[in-house]
């Protein structure tokens, strides 16, 4: 039953710091003109690729609640 909890407050962690990194990382770019910068093709591909790594993290809480549920589930079938 621990590890159903540790996961939950893990899950919920993630999500929550997931949304604000989303936020922030939106704000921060928002905020930067780089055009006609020397360093515009740099701050370009970094951008991609932290877009890339933000939509493979939104499926983590996802990936991670459905892991609890398998473990409560499994958790009720042993104690039942």
């Amino acid at each position: 039953m621990n590890r159903l909890v540790a996961i939950l407050i893990l899950g919920a962690i993630l999500t929550i710091g997931i949304t604000f990194f989303v936020n922030v990382m939106g704000a921060t770019d928002a905020g930067v003109d780089m055009t006609g910068s020397d360093y515009e093709d740099e701050y370009n591909s970094v951008t991609d690729i932290s877009i890339a790594s933000i939509s493979l993290m939104k499926l983590l809480p996802i990936i991670i609640g459905i892991c609890a549920l398998i473990l409560g589930v499994s958790c009720l079938k042993k104690y039942a």
